[in-house]
């Protein structure tokens, strides 16, 4: 905020765009850019715009006319009016380095053309933009419409929409309100236009968000132009009191885009500690819409509040009752909690306002279909100001409290009746904001997190748009009725007619804006397409459910197949995994019986060899033993009978062992290793069984 009041009166005009030049869309969108680089207070975002106009009207040397100034940024950047507090202090921030201040007026003492020179490259590439975006709008609105546009028309157009949605700042609200009462034939194709190209994700669309962006920028600055740094400042203590058609939105009954738009407000508005309310006559009113629309589906009537997200989903009687009986508790889910509004029918000295003669202002100028709706709009903005206590600020951060609706025509006409009564100053914060208007503040403080809300806002009102109006619908309802009067349709048709959403979407199309393009053929049009998308339907639902029968046949035949492939290659590798199993065992047994065997015959060669030593030691100790008994008993003429023995063994042996068909000593030698090789070959196998037999079956494990 400002706090240098002396160097130039704080700033009470509010920033405006000349509504009849196209020029504010290059403007804007400039604006949008600085902002993106630079993110500077808001005057220095207006710097660039006055330098320039500096260098086009003023010489170096010369002193500044300040409303030459002043008109060449109206007829050259579309600027209504700045004010000339504002563009004073913007040059003694000039000065001293480019301006010279002398005696109140200022003289240009540098040359600007460094600055001019960059400035004019990117004002030429905002130009082909517009006129790109010019181009591509023209050419569309010339294929679908009966009047011719030009480039100029069709810009002014665009902008027509901006202001209608609130996003371009028409102070006029007589203008506004003539604007919305026009034929919305042109609203409704700008608005489609906007849709085709953000689903083509198209350069003009990022060219027309860039657009919106820029509005979103001067509307924040138009806000609060006395505080220069919108972005640091704080909420303190800001109570915000939300209307029914935000709340709505926000949980999620609507469109899928307002539903989104809403929910980031209430988000960006608590990151910046703001405390959200509403009042318990919006809760009542949120409720009494919920009980509509439950009434329109019971009786095939056509609720004034259609809930588009529960068309889309196709509730029920009892999924109405069901989220009615949630509805206190989803209030609280997004953040808002329900109080009781103040007794506002007294007014003080600090509270100055005829409630009686406030309603009837209100209700002369601004159309109810009830006047219960009425009572709520007047005592919702009357409790603001009675909460105020006759607190009153210039910035919205420490305002107290504050009334966000949707409702423009409602912010424009209690602003103006207060104001002109005098009970609210017009550079102080109104009691009541649109939700555009107070977003555009909260979005330039949480911009980095929040960058493409200027974005959504322009889809959501696009889509908005391409819905039926409430005198559309009217006219429809009024058709629909006489044609079942007439009894050109029967009961149920018509409540069919008047509540489905096809019809709705089906009636936005035909009457594209114009309430003309309804007559009794577009209700038999309907009556004809719903009965052929009915009979559709079923025939889909029965095509569905054949083909449905057919896919679960396939994936049954695929598994089938699948699982008998498996089964197969299963087979083959259990079959080839069970022959390797064969070979292995074969070849493990035929090396364990090789084994074995060699063993065998290691330990009957062993043996034998063994038993035939054995044998021959044997013989020889006795042929030894008998000889030296004979010598040591020589003296004796007695034939010892031992020697004797020995000697007719050991012929005996000679004999043996010199003819091959006796060899007895042999034969008895491999009976015996034979027999040694039997054991040793039983415990060999018998280990080898105890090593292997987990692996390799023994069942038929013979030796030969």
């Amino acid at each position: 905020m400002l706090k240098n009041k002396k160097d130039d009166d704080i700033i009470y005009h509010r920033l405006r765009w000349d509504y009849m030049n196209n020029n504010v869309l290059v403007s804007t969108a400039m604006l949008s850019a600085f902002w993106e680089k630079e993110r500077k207070d808001t005057f220095d975002l207006l710097s660039p715009f006055v330098e320039y106009s500096i260098a086009k009207t003023t010489n170096v040397g010369e002193l500044l006319q300040i409303q030459d100034l002043q008109n060449y940024l109206k007829t050259e950047f579309g600027y209504e009016e700045i004010p000339i507090n504002a563009i004073t202090l913007i040059l003694n921030r000039l000065s001293p380095k480019i301006l010279k201040r002398e005696n109140k007026q200022y003289r240009l003492m540098e040359s600007l053309d460094s600055k001019i020179n960059k400035f004019e490259d990117e004002r030429v590439r905002y130009k082909e933009r517009a006129e790109k975006v010019a181009s591509v709008l023209t050419d569309y609105l010339n294929a679908r419409l009966s009047a011719k546009f030009n480039r100029e028309k069709a810009l002014n157009a665009l902008i027509d929409f901006f202001a209608i949605n609130g996003m371009y700042v028409i102070s006029d609200i007589t203008a506004l309100e003539l604007l919305k009462s026009k034929d919305n034939e042109l609203v409704y194709c700008i608005a489609q236009f906007v849709v085709n190209e953000y689903e083509q994700d198209s350069l003009v669309f990022h060219y027309i968000v860039s657009m919106v962006k820029g509005f979103f920028v001067s509307t924040a600055i138009s806000l609060q132009p006395q505080n220069a740094d919108v972005t640091k400042s704080k909420f303190k203590e800001l109570k915000c009191y939300v209307d029914t058609p935000v709340i709505i939105s926000a949980l999620g009954m609507t469109t899928e885009t307002e539903a989104a738009a809403a929910k980031e407000l209430l988000t960006m508005l608590r990151e910046k500690g703001a405390k959200l309310y509403c009042f318990r006559h919006t809760y009542r009113e949120i409720d009494s819409i919920l009980e509509a629309y439950k009434y329109s589906l019971k009786y095939g009537t056509l609720s004034n509040h259609t809930l588009e997200s529960w068309d889309e989903k196709e509730y029920t009687v009892s999924d109405v009752e069901r989220q009615q009986s949630l509805l206190k508790n989803k209030i609280k889910s997004i953040g808002i909690n329900i109080v009781e509004a103040p007794d506002c029918t007294k007014n003080t000295d600090k509270y100055p306002l005829d409630y009686i003669d406030f309603k009837s202002y209100i209700g002369e100028k601004i159309s109810y279909a009830k006047e219960d709706a009425l009572d709520r709009d007047i005592k919702s903005i009357a409790s603001i100001l009675l909460m105020r206590d006759g607190c009153s600020s210039d910035c919205i951060e420490e305002c107290r409290f504050i009334f966000v609706t949707s409702n423009i025509s409602l912010v424009k006409r209690s602003n103006e009746y207060l104001i002109k009564s005098n009970i609210v100053r017009g550079d102080s914060v109104m009691p009541i904001n649109t939700d555009i208007e107070l977003s555009s503040i909260v979005w330039l403080k949480c911009y980095a997190s929040h960058e493409d809300y200027p974005r959504n806002k322009l889809i959501e009102y696009a889509f908005a748009a391409l819905e039926p109006t409430e005198e559309i619908l009217n006219v429809f309802r009024d058709k629909v009725d006489k044609i079942r009067a007439d009894g050109g349709i029967t009961e149920e048709e018509a409540a069919i007619i008047k509540t489905d959403h096809f019809s709705r979407r089906k009636l936005a199309e035909t009457a594209r804006g114009n309430p003309r393009r309804v007559d009794e053929n577009t209700v038999y049009e309907i009556k004809a397409e719903l009965k052929d998308r009915l009979v559709g339907d079923v025939r889909r639902e029965k095509d569905a459910e054949i083909e449905e029968y057919r896919v679960r046949e396939e994936l049954m035949l695929k598994d089938h197949q699948r699982v008998s492939k498996d089964y197969q290659k299963k087979s083959e590798e259990c079959m080839k995994i069970s022959e390797e199993k064969k070979k292995f065992e074969d070849r493990a047994r035929d090396c364990i019986i090789r084994s074995v065997k060699a063993h065998g015959k290691k330990v009957e060669k062993r043996t034998r060899m063994v038993c035939k030593i054995l044998f021959y030691t044997l013989l020889a100790a006795f042929i030894v033993v008998s000889i030296v008994a004979d010598v040591i008993n020589s003296g004796g003429n007695v034939c010892n009978g031992f020697v004797v023995f020995s000697l007719i063994l050991g012929t005996l042996a000679a004999i043996d062992g010199a003819i091959s068909k006796l060899n007895y000593v042999s034969r008895i030698a491999n009976k015996i290793a034979y027999k040694a090789s039997a054991k040793a070959m039983d415990k060999e196998k018998e280990k080898s069984k105890q090593e292997f037999n987990d692996v390799i079956n023994f069942d038929d494990f013979i030796t030969k």
